[in-house]
Formats: C-alpha cells, sequence, structure tokens
C-alpha cells in the first residue's frame, strides 16, 4: 500500500497520494480498477485486503483537525476560503460571495458604511480530505514553507494585469465543466422519498457519466457518447427490440384511438398527442 495510499490514524482517514484526497472505505476497490489499473491484479487484491483491516471512518464521521494545523502535504495545496467572524460561530464558506449571504442572514449584517460585512469575516486557508460535493468539510491550516515558496513563485512568474483574468477564466472553465462522475446530493432537500426508499442513488453515486449514459441511452445514440465501446452485436439486437415495441405500440394506439369518442376526452388528448410525436 506504501506509495498509494497513506493512512492517517488520527483522523482515520485513507488518502490517495497520487490524486491527494481521502478515499471511502467502500469506494477502495474501484479507486483502485479506475484510477490505478496499471496495477496489476495481484497488487490490488493485497492492497485491498490491507486497507479493509484498518480503521476508516465515513466522510460524516470525520473529525477534522481543531484550530489551525501545518498544511497537509499529502492533501491538495490549501485554499482561500473565508471564516466567520462572529464569536461561537465556525461557518467557513470558499466563496466570499456566500460570506457575505451569511453575514446578512444569520447575523442580520446587511453591509453599510457604518457596518460593512467585510469586519464579519475574515481570510484563511483551509484543506478538506474529501473532494466530493457534499463531503468536503473545511479545516484551517497553516502554510508550509514549502507551499508559501511554491505560491510565491507562480506570483512571481505570472504576470499582474492577467492574474485575475486567468483566474476568472480558470473558474469558468471548472463552473461549467461537466462532471465526469454522478455526484452525491449536496443538500438533503435533494433527496426525494423514492431515493431513500430505492437507495439507488448511494449505489450510483461516483460511477463515471459516460457509463450512466450509456446505461439508459437508445442503442443508435450510445455510440454518440464519447468513450464508450459499443458492441454492434448486441446493440442491433437492442434496436430490433426498440423498434418492435414501437410497432406494438403505434397498433395499439391506431386501435386505441379508432374509438376515441368512447374511451374518454383525456385519454383521447393523451393518445393524440403521443400520435404527434
Amino acid at each position: 500500500m506504501d506509495g498509494i495510499f497513506k493512512y492517517l490514524p488520527a483522523f482515520k482517514v485513507l488518502i490517495c497520494l497520487s490524486h491527494q484526497h481521502a478515499v471511502q472505505k467502500s469506494n477502495i476497490e474501484r479507486q483502485l480498477q479506475r484510477k490505478h489499473d496499471s496495477l496489476g491484479l495481484k497488487t490490488r487484491k493485497e492492497i485491498i485486503m490491507e486497507a479493509r483491516s484498518l480503521d476508516i471512518v465515513e466522510p460524516g464521521e470525520v473529525e477534522t483537525p481543531r484550530g489551525r494545523v501545518t498544511a497537509f502535504a499529502e492533501l491538495r495545496e490549501p485554499l482561500l476560503a473565508f471564516r466567520c467572524s462572529f464569536d461561537g460561530c465556525n461557518n467557513v464558506q470558499i466563496n466570499e460571495k456566500q460570506a457575505r449571504v451569511h453575514a446578512n442572514q444569520v447575523h442580520q449584517v446587511k453591509g453599510s458604511p457604518q457596518c460593512p460585512q467585510e469586519g464579519s469575516y475574515y481570510k484563511i486557508n483551509v484543506q478538506t480530505f474529501f473532494q466530493k460535493r457534499g463531503l468536503a468539510k473545511y479545516f484551517e491550516v497553516q502554510l508550509s514553507e514549502s507551499t508559501e515558496s511554491s505560491q510565491g513563485e507562480r506570483k512571481m512568474t505570472s504576470k499582474p494585469e492577467n492574474e485575475d483574468f486567468t483566474a476568472f477564466e480558470e473558474f469558468w472553465k471548472q463552473l461549467n465543466a461537466p462532471a465526469e462522475t454522478l455526484p452525491g446530493a449536496s443538500h438533503a432537500t435533494e433527496i426525494t422519498p423514492w431515493m431513500k426508499r430505492s437507495g439507488y442513488w448511494e449505489h450510483l453515486v461516483g460511477l463515471p457519466m459516460k457509463e450512466v449514459r450509456a446505461a439508459i441511452a437508445m442503442p443508435r445514440a450510445v455510440s454518440k457518447i464519447p468513450g464508450v465501446i459499443q458492441d454492434e452485436g448486441v446493440e442491433e439486437k437492442l434496436q430490433r427490440i426498440c423498434e418492435s415495441i414501437e410497432r406494438v405500440l403505434r397498433k395499439a394506439l391506431a386501435a386505441a384511438t379508432g374509438g376515441i369518442g368512447t374511451i374518454g376526452e383525456s385519454f383521447g388528448k393523451l393518445a393524440k398527442a403521443w400520435r404527434g410525436c
């Protein structure tokens, strides 16, 4: 496992060293298969067996460091964040706009010349063990000398007049980039009763989006999904099945609409709508 994962016993998390984030215990095998497929099967099995013997807790059970700690070299570089300055409130936001919203809604700081919102929060550097949306729990870190020097070098080599524009461009790309994997629910209100009852979302979270799209796409559409290899023999059979079902449905619709006056006005409207598809 050395060189691939590192276990942090103080926090009971397993860090993927090459991707610099923690991995859930249930996702270790998937992480190795999809992001470390160059490793031999025997090596992967040995890593999985060793990892299973470790005391790894779920993301919601992780106790993040208290106070300010030295930045973890195993994790991604610290991010700039904004911490609420009100006593007893430890709210941390990555986006300054959200820090203003928090000050307004929670502490009734509206923002005025007499009471500027900037005084209700201050800048800090943070890291998180988990990167997935909905699982990230940020904690304050002190930049190490190596991190400060690397950030200083980037500032010296970048042109000041282009710095803000470059940062905005990068942010815009990240904002509009399609998700590589199916994201989890970021808020409790996104979870419907059916999702709770069936548990299907928990089963699908983390799967590559292209695989999910391929699984639900019509046969002819699968070939249009980048990176998906199509089995022509299987897809041809599926296409015939779809065409056969369509013929049966159209015959059933034609038979039903033949007596449209007797089958009810609401069904008649539905039948006409479907017929025009």
